[in-house]
């Protein structure tokens, strides 16, 4: 046999081999998918890894499931798009496998050959022990909504979202967030570093340290201050949601160009469980409108929102609670103001409030206080605010020289009171402020504004008569239990005293005159008998103004008013004359 016959029969040879190869290959047994759950098997819960890989455009990315969240580790160590994971739970969770429909498939016409993607799916059933399962993908199918994948061998078709998740960048799986933490959970934060806006600015000290105590946040350096708790909240929500422009580098060779190299200036956050996060800022040049920012401990450079970046850089001046009245209104249950030798104490019993004056060594002598007259001085202490916070060498000189204490059922506010009285200074703090001059002037106001005006106060049902008296004169009322009020001895009703009682049941004042000791002239006694064996006393008369003018007056336990009811004393009058 000469070489170019043993050519021929090796070339024939060779065609023969790779006809049955190719026959063979399309003849292999395909096992097709039944129908069922794409993801079976895997809980969404559960999910603790992901792999992915597109064969194609090169792209392989590890997500991994750790306590703080989702982390991207390969290629890069980042934290990962929450929305990318909420996409693969919803897969898990709702995904088919639907069984093919052709005849006798080729796996290379299907993209099988190799495969287009690969999803690997760790996941925990719950008791711990983790499971791997992998989801080969294939082409798209020829309807356009699905694309083929084959599961542990068998072939099938999904919805064709399952491929989006592959057809993204490297930067689409990072979390667009610069610093992924709960804001609810911060109890610490802790700033350093400073910021210069133009060459022609001053440089801007940007340190404190705060920690939240119960509900409210205080400082703790450079001075010791209470913090406003929205304003922290706004740091805190700020820092946490602070949106990233672009990823710059994952490995800086210079830092230098970003300023991060000696970066400007630095945020951490602390959680209720200790751990720690910070963030590290830096800008090229002074004036620059970019800022760029790393995590610490990371290595990769992104460009955040200079905008967004402002609440990160308030002043400490910013910060401070400039509130005199940090709790809410309706928790106040006691309100003292003391300067020398003057005082008030304001104090809630159940729905009223009652005043007393500063007896030189102790309170006095309580009274029933006018509740619109508290309740206005509760509605400016919530909407007052201090003003001009100074501390250290910039304060004014402060000689504490009376005190105000603002009390709830859980805790006591206590302010210094300045030999200025507009300078304020909360216990314990560093702070000195300015606070609006009517505050002084209202809690020194005499002990006669902050009294009641209702002078007495009935109801009708618990009064069973009524003894009028003036200059010996007597006149005895009563009223039955159908609330007929009659003279004693008579049975007609008298309406004489019906057109005045709703006064004498519900005696307010129109403004205080002081009690000389002297009874009222012209006086009118009255005592109110209740069905409890009770009595109420009161007097009409007439008594002199501030102007010194006599007026109508009335007196209840020692305290008088000027009649609210025009006419009350010549009425009453009429009635005794009868």
């Amino acid at each position: 046999m000469n070489s170019r016959t043993s050519l021929l029969l090796v070339l024939l040879l060779a065609a023969i081999a790779g006809i049955a190869y190719w026959s063979n290959r399309g003849t292999d047994p395909i096992v097709e998918a039944a129908p069922g759950k794409l993801f079976a098997g895997v809980s969404a819960p559960g999910l603790q890894k992901l792999r992915l890989e597109h064969t194609r455009r090169g792209l392989l990315v590890t997500l991994e499931r750790r306590d703080d969240g989702w982390w991207i580790t390969d290629p890069v160590e980042h934290p990962a798009e929450a929305g990318v994971i909420g996409l693969f739970a919803q897969m898990i969770e709702f995904n088919e496998l639907i069984p093919i429909t052709q005849e006798s498939p080729d796996l290379a016409d299907l993209g099988f050959e190799p495969p287009v993607g690969l999803i690997d799916v760790t996941s925990d059933d719950g008791t711990g022990k983790l499971t791997t399962k992998r989801i080969e993908m294939g082409n798209a199918d020829l309807d356009g909504r699905h694309v083929y994948v084959r599961v542990d061998g068998k072939l099938g078709r999904t919805v064709r979202n399952i491929t989006n998740t592959l057809e993204r960048n490297l930067d689409e799986f990072r979390s667009t967030r610069a610093l992924v933490m709960d804001p609810g959970q911060i109890v610490e934060v802790h700033r350093t570093g400073y910021d210069q806006r133009s060459m022609d600015s001053e440089r801007v000290d940007l340190d404190f340290s705060a920690f939240l105590d119960g509900t409210n946040w205080v400082a703790t350096a450079p001075v010791n201050a209470s913090l406003d708790p929205r304003m922290l909240e706004v740091v805190c929500r700020a820092t946490t949601f602070l949106p990233i422009l672009r990823h710059i580098e994952d490995v800086p060779q210079d830092l230098t160009l970003y300023g991060l190299e000696q970066p400007w200036w630095r945020i951490a956050l602390r959680t209720h469980s200790g751990e720690e996060r910070a963030l590290l800022f830096g800008r090229a040049s002074v004036g620059s409108s970019r800022w760029f920012a790393k995590r610490e401990g990371q290595t990769a450079v992104f460009e955040v929102d200079g905008l967004s970046i402002l609440e990160l850089l308030r002043p400490l001046g910013e910060l401070l609670d400039l509130r005199v009245l940090q709790q809410p209104k309706s928790w106040i249950i006691g309100v003292e103001y003391r300067t020398g030798d003057d005082g008030v104490l304001l104090a809630r019993e159940g729905a009223s409030w009652t005043v007393a004056p500063w007896a030189g060594d102790d309170w006095g002598a309580a009274e029933a206080a006018d509740p619109t007259r508290v309740a206005d001085l509760l509605d400016r202490l919530s909407q007052s605010n201090l003003r001009a916070p100074q501390w250290g060498s910039d304060a004014p000189s402060f000689e504490p020289a009376g005190t105000l204490r603002l009390s709830t059922n859980e805790e006591t506010t206590q302010i210094a009171i300045g030999a200025d009285p507009s300078l304020f200074q909360r216990a314990g703090e560093d702070v000195v402020f300015h606070c609006e001059d009517w505050l002084h002037e209202r809690l020194t106001a005499p002990l006669n504004s902050w009294r009641s005006l209702q002078l007495l106060q009935l109801d009708e049902v618990n009064v069973s008569a009524l003894t009028l008296s003036r200059d010996g004169v007597e006149r005895r009322f009563e009223r039955s239990d159908r609330g007929l009020w009659t003279r004693a001895g008579e049975t007609g009703e008298a309406r004489d005293l019906l057109k005045v009682m709703d006064a004498l049941l519900f005696l307010r004042g129109k403004g205080h005159v002081a009690n000389d000791g002297e009874p009222l002239a012209r006086a009118i006694d009255g005592v109110f008998e209740l069905r409890d064996g009770g009595t109420r006393r009161f007097s009409v008369g007439l008594a002199k103004d501030d102007r010194g003018v006599l007026r109508e007056a009335v007196e209840v336990d020692g305290q008088r008013a000027l009649v609210g009811a025009v006419g009350l004393h010549a009425r009453l009058a009429g009635i005794v004359a009868e």
